[in-house]
């Protein structure tokens, strides 16, 4: 808030200049500062079993389109192609909104930071048998085959990647996936990019409380992967895609 202020109240000098300057980067190192902070919360809530959600029958195709609007500017920027496709006949998902927003946004978050300008990002939900299937692909140069396996483990990152964030994206959005009965994985070649999919409950399931705690107990069994699927699933417990996601 105080940078804000301190932008606004420059001049249209020199100084006034260097003023705005210097306000954007104290202003993007508190955003920074929070999102870390806020991971780290989320991060030690799931380890604990304390994460909230609140699930509700919700359109796929508005919760696509929600997530896709934080990022349309962005893509412009880069040239990227950014769209989704949304199969016919894809019924409702029984979710946590907010979450699997959060979800999302991770995944394509990770997808634009490392798809070359001119390249393609590609949103998908397919239904399954009690299940809605979606993914995120990108034209990007792909994940290291040696990284696969501990890109959803918690705190990890490739060595000499860029320190951005404390390790935790990719975990945490596993975690909340998983905590809707869901499944989370990965399939990715070098140099033809990359594809994360889960899965969420379609429909609503059997009654249960609004506000669920994310633990282990609630769980379950975990939907099984799509018989097609020619996917890699993580068998470890989740975090950041290669390099810093």
């Amino acid at each position: 808030m105080n940078a804000q202020f301190l932008g606004a109240d420059a001049g249209e000098d020199k100084r006034g200049a260097q003023l705005r300057k210097q306000a954007a980067r104290i202003s993007r190192s508190s955003d920074l500062m929070m999102r870390l902070i806020a991971d780290l919360l989320d991060g030690a809530k799931i380890e604990s079993g304390t994460l909230r959600a609140e699930p509700h029958l919700e359109p796929v195709e508005a919760l696509l389109d929600d997530a896709l609007d934080l990022f349309r500017s962005g893509a412009r920027e880069k040239s990227i192609q950014l769209g989704s496709d949304v199969a016919q006949r894809v019924p409702d998902v029984w979710c946590d909104r907010d979450r699997v927003l959060q979800v999302l946004s991770n995944l394509i978050g990770n997808a634009l930071k490392f798809t070359p300008p001119g390249g393609t990002i590609a949103v998908t939900a397919v239904p399954l048998t009690d299940q809605v299937q979606f993914t995120v692909a990108d034209s990007g140069p792909g994940i290291p085959a040696e990284h696969l396996p501990h890109i959803f483990d918690r705190y990890w990152q490739p060595s000499g990647a860029r320190r951005g964030s404390a390790g935790l994206g990719l975990y945490i959005a596993k975690g909340i996936v998983e905590a809707h009965s869901g499944r989370m994985w990965v399939d990715s070649k070098p140099r033809h990019g990359a594809m994360l999919s889960f899965t969420l409950p379609a429909g609503s399931p059997a009654p249960r409380p609004e506000e669920l705690p994310i633990s282990s107990e609630l769980l379950g069994r975990p939907a099984p992967l799509p018989a097609a699927s020619a996917s890699h699933q993580a068998n470890h417990p989740h975090t950041d895609r290669s390099d810093n996601r």
